[in-house]
């Protein structure tokens, strides 16, 4: 069992790298970290984490490369290898039955 003792707040981090990171002296001041609070526990399981109205989010902030014209044209040629997939079995399959 990873959780310590039921009397034991528990907090969940989230960080990537130094950002974030409370315990590290370069990283930001970002909060990181949910609200310490115990898991609700019936005695032999833990069940949940009492947050209520007040769930943790995670934010990243990121750019990214647009793609967009290179990820058309590879689903146009997706595409297009399907249809003449399609085409080509119903032509075999077209061919069996003239042939018999």
């Amino acid at each position: 069992n990873m959780v310590g003792e039921k009397e034991n707040q528990v907090e969940f981090e989230v960080s990537i790298g130094d950002y974030g990171n409370k315990f590290s002296p370069h990283g930001s001041t970002a909060p990181s970290t949910t609200q310490p609070c115990n898991a609700v526990y019936d005695g032999t399981k833990y069940h949940f984490m009492p947050w209520s109205r007040t769930k943790p989010t995670v934010i990243l902030h990121s750019e990214w490369e647009d793609i967009e014209y290179r990820a058309e044209c590879l689903n146009t040629l997706i595409w297009m290898r399907d249809f003449m997939q399609d085409r080509i079995d119903e032509y075999i399959t077209l061919e069996k039955a003239f042939a018999e």
